[in-house]
């Protein structure tokens, strides 16, 4: 009985960590690059989902996670970015040695 209650209080413990992790970073909302010369548009959930697009042309969606300062996008691989956010202003840039072509570098974007 003592392992079963273990598990569940660990569990819970889990999962909230988890949520409070997104909801106090601050990323909460719709970015965009200062500039739109085609650079791309985030938008990322409470309930942990992302969807990016690029001249509102081209979208894609996908689910995130968030470690300390590493911000982790999954969409097909999983990408791995430090990431800042600064009042209206979100920084990530790419922090893995495998990456692959759907997302640049570095981003700078401003709330929307």
């Amino acid at each position: 009985m003592k392992k079963l209650v273990f598990i569940v209080l660990t569990a819970l413990f889990l999962t909230s960590c988890g949520k409070d992790d997104v909801e106090s970073s601050g990323l909460v909302g719709k970015w965009k690059s200062e500039n739109s010369d085609g650079y791309p548009k985030f938008s990322f959930a409470a309930n942990k989902t992302f969807e990016w697009s690029v001249n509102d042309q081209m979208s894609s969606k996908g689910t995130y996670s968030i470690s300390g300062s590493h911000l982790y996008l999954k969409h097909g691989n999983r990408y791995k970015f430090i990431f800042k956010v600064d009042e209206n202003i979100l920084s990530f840039s790419r922090s893995d040695a495998e990456f692959g072509q759907d997302f640049s570098s570095s981003y700078y974007l401003v709330r929307e």
